[in-house]
């Protein structure tokens, strides 16, 4: 996306994401208390502006997107569900191998679940179910990027540094086969949940 031009947010939640994964250009850490500031349309775009101040360092932050009302119909062969971020085409706030890293945070997060002495603690079966539909949703994401008729991400569909870094070092992880399996994997977790009810 160009400066005059945001990326689109399609969903609250899909904002909420890109806005917590986006580091302070002064200190490189990430914890910002964000708000929506204003809302306009500029030459016919609807616009939204957050802003915020880096809790690290103190620098105010400011974030454009195009508005959740300008997201584009699904598209007539999109395969993937909707989810949590979104529907239809692929996002412009996060790449795939950005939306994998998501997943897997996630993940990592619902498994490292410690009480105060350090030692495991299970998560709460709704939590935990709330946390891998929330990464299965991100590898849904994540396979929006890829082409009807191809089995992998292609170059030009990453456009952050981790997205580059994932293709050179990890191609794997940017096919279909990989990310289906992957995504698999949660709804066999999810339904696991389900049968303990």
């Amino acid at each position: 996306m160009t400066p005059d031009r945001p990326a689109l947010a399609r969903t609250p939640a899909e904002t909420r994401l890109r806005l917590e994964l986006t580091e302070c250009p002064a200190c490189s850490d990430r914890e910002t208390r964000w708000r929506l500031v204003s809302t306009a349309t500029v030459a016919g775009v609807a616009l939204e502006r957050y802003a915020g101040r880096c809790g690290r360092c103190g620098t105010v932050r400011e974030a454009d997107f195009r508005s959740p009302e300008q997201a584009p119909p699904a598209e007539p062969d999109d395969i993937e569900p909707a989810t949590l971020f979104g529907a239809g085409r692929p996002s412009e706030l996060l790449d795939a191998a950005e939306w994998l890293e998501v997943a897997t945070l996630t993940e990592a997060a619902a498994d490292d679940t410690a009480g105060a002495d350090g030692s495991p603690v299970a998560e709460p079966a709704q939590q935990r179910r709330a946390r891998l539909e929330y990464a299965r949703d991100a590898v849904v994401e994540a396979m929006r990027f890829l082409p009807a008729d191809g089995d992998r991400v292609p170059a030009d569909r990453l456009f952050s540094p981790l997205g580059r870094q994932v293709l050179a070092a990890d191609p794997r992880r940017l096919t279909r086969d990989w990310m289906r399996a992957v995504r698999d994997g949660y709804e066999v977790l999810l339904a696991e949940i389900d049968d303990r009810r």
